[in-house]
């Protein structure tokens, strides 16, 4: 599974309704500013270089709002510092998943 995962050519990252990472592929992990880390089990909230992109209130997290509302949510940009210094626009899809 996790080869097929990692195949995929954006980043993914799956997480908990706590906001615990529970899976990230390899492009996702490529953003980090230390790819090696692993993110499995670390609070997105704890994630600097992430946060700076999307805020530090959780609760407007773009797969909060998608849990909380149960609904689909899809073509929200947000610019995500990637490794290096260098910026990026990544366009972000969330959904809710039981």
């Amino acid at each position: 599974m996790r080869a097929a995962f990692d195949a995929l050519t954006e980043g993914v990252l799956i997480v908990d309704k706590q906001g615990h990472v529970l899976l990230a592929n390899s492009v996702f992990r490529a953003m980090h500013p230390e790819p090696a880390i692993e993110l499995t089990g670390k609070r997105l909230k704890d994630l600097a270089w992430l946060t700076a992109a999307v805020g530090q209130d959780p609760e407007h997290y773009l797969w909060a709002r998608a849990m909380r509302e149960g609904a689909q949510i899809t073509g929200e940009t947000l610019r995500i510092p990637l490794r290096g210094g260098l910026g990026g626009i990544r366009r972000q899809h969330a959904r809710r998943t039981d």
